[in-house]
């Protein structure tokens, strides 16, 4: 009996040890495919969220220095939403074209352009009532838009013609085309120099057209897939990030050549130029990096719940508000704080060993492009892909777990009729 005892005993505690290991290998998967962690300094930058009215996806954003506003393009519903930076609240939605994606203000005529992706137009609205003005046919798939103040001129990027539409913001009419690069998708205005930066996706390339000629002047090699860009006109010098390289080129005007190459970033995606502070922000995947202009080195990294393809800077309130994409949300940066005298290094380790295919181009397998006229920027997928496959391993740990459990919890029971049984059939024999 007292051996029988001891078995039982002994399989129970080795059901035990064997629930407790399971349990200790599922915390173990849980830690390791949690969302990366961030810098408690750095997360001070965001000062607010504001979730909007209409969800879907928000990808340009514009500031607009009048009104002290921001205007927001939602691509899935064919609107822009207005929000007002004094209580970072919406106050208004536009309807506009198909699928619009840029958006810039014209201080000129306090008028703000629309590139319709979706409807190869330009929808021109006045700040005044928020009304759409005028509808401007271009290219095919519009993306980009810069405003060139020293003209009162729109340069729009049409991705599907590799080509440049010029409109006078006098009369709303196409005065030029030029033809650029690749798949042109984003481009900026140097006011010191009258030309504009046109960032050419599809042959990592940077096109420079003169604004009193409408001709290219000289083409750059940057990093690969080349998605935003922009000026900072204290130092003339034009920041590039390059997606697949997860880098930012920085191109001189004076002698429109490559002066530096900001590595070690995070799949860098929108961009914008803070000229209160002197510094650059890029949205990595899952982070927002701050580039100083002086020496061309990250200050900080502030965590972003999911990447955005544009950031606003509002000069008034020396803030950045920065679209969430499909999640229909913005976040609002301080730049006064968050700066931290080292960058967080999570950028450069997730950035290793890491397919960079710019799947939100919706080119997982090569640079080329579609030529659908759906929405072409989609959320990256190589982050979710691995905190997928994270969940998928804990699952099939919990599965093991239970069905260990049920193997043990079958051989005690087992085990206990049987020691029963003998019990049962000795008490018989000694009667």
């Amino acid at each position: 009996m007292a051996q029988s005892s001891k078995k039982q005993r002994d399989i129970v505690i080795a059901s035990i040890v064997i629930a407790m290991l399971s349990a200790s290998l599922i915390v173990a998967l849980a830690i390791s495919y949690q969302a990366p962690a961030t810098n408690a300094l750095d997360a001070r930058g965001v000062i607010d969220k504001i979730t909007l009215k209409t969800p879907g996806g928000y990808y340009g954003a514009a500031y607009d220095s009048d009104k002290g506003e921001i205007f927001v393009t939602n691509a899935d519903y064919n609107s822009v939403s207005v929000l007002s930076d004094s209580n970072n609240t919406e106050v208004a939605k536009i309807t506009v074209g198909k699928l619009p994606l840029g958006v810039i203000y014209d201080s000129g005529k306090s008028e703000i352009f629309v590139a319709n992706y979706g409807s190869n137009s330009v929808s021109v609205i006045s700040d005044s009532n928020n009304s759409v003005v005028a509808n401007v046919a271009v290219g095919g798939q519009p993306s980009g838009v810069a405003y060139d103040s020293g003209k009162g001129e729109i340069f729009i990027t049409n991705r599907l013609d590799n080509t440049i539409s010029v409109i006078s913001d006098s009369n709303n009419s196409v005065l030029a085309t030029v033809n650029v690069g690749n798949s042109p998708y984003n481009l900026v205005y140097d006011s010191a120099k009258n030309e504009i930066f046109v960032i050419n996706y599809g042959n990592d390339t940077v096109s420079i057209i003169s604004d009193k000629t409408n001709n290219v002047v000289t083409t750059i090699a940057v990093g690969k897939a080349p998605y935003c860009a922009a000026y900072d006109c204290a130092l003339g010098e034009i920041f590039v990030t390059n997606y697949n390289s997860s880098s930012v080129s920085v191109i001189s005007d004076s002698n429109n050549t490559v002066v530096a190459n900001i590595a070690s970033l995070n799949q860098p995606f929108g961009c914008g130029y803070d000229s209160g502070k002197g510094e650059i922000f890029v949205v990595n995947y899952a982070s927002i990096s701050a580039i100083s202009d002086s020496n061309n080195t990250v200050v900080a990294n502030i965590p972003s719940e999911i990447q955005s393809q544009s950031i606003a800077y509002d000069s008034g309130k020396g803030e950045l508000f920065v679209p969430h994409s499909e999640h229909g949300t913005l976040s609002v940066i301080s730049d006064s704080l968050g700066v931290s005298a080292s960058p967080s290094p999570i950028a450069a380790a997730s950035s290793q060993n890491r397919d960079l295919t710019l799947e939100p181009l919706q080119s997982a397998q090569s640079t080329s492009l579609p030529n659908s006229t759906a929405t072409p920027f989609a959320e990256p997928k190589n982050h979710e892909a691995k905190t997928l496959t994270g969940y998928y391993l804990i699952l099939a740990a919990a599965i093991t777990v239970v069905t260990l459990i049920v193997i043990v919890t079958i051989s005690i029971i087992k085990r206990i009729n049987l020691i029963s049984a003998e019990k049962t059939l000795a008490q018989n024999r000694d009667i």
